[in-house]
């Protein structure tokens, strides 16, 4: 998951939707971020991948991308430094346009 959050934040402008299979599971990568967005936006200011990232060809393609910008690292912290998380998605990702999930539970009338 760190890589793919990683690569969402170095590409968040081409970001237009956000999705997973059910919503439990893009509550978890909005968790993610909360436990690790300083480490992200440490590996983004530095250009460096943090070494959790083991796998070499993981770690060959994120190396294409990943260099230091100092400018996204001060977005991602300005955003996620904040108390009030709500936002949040847009607030990283400006051009979402909706979010791709599904929702089931019992209807109970």
């Amino acid at each position: 998951m760190y890589s793919q959050m990683l690569c969402g934040l170095l590409m968040r402008e081409q970001v237009l939707k956000l999705g997973a299979v059910f919503a439990s599971g893009l509550l978890r990568a909005i968790h993610f971020l909360q436990l690790n967005w300083q480490q992200l936006a440490k590996d983004i200011a530095s250009g460096i991948l943090n070494p959790r990232v083991s796998d070499p060809s993981i770690r060959e393609c994120i190396s294409k991308i990943l260099k230091p910008n100092h400018e996204l690292a001060e977005i991602i912290i300005k955003e996620c430094e904040k108390q009030n998380w709500e936002g949040i998605i847009t607030r990283i990702w400006p051009n979402t346009k909706y979010l791709d999930v599904i929702v089931t539970g019992i209807y109970d009338k």
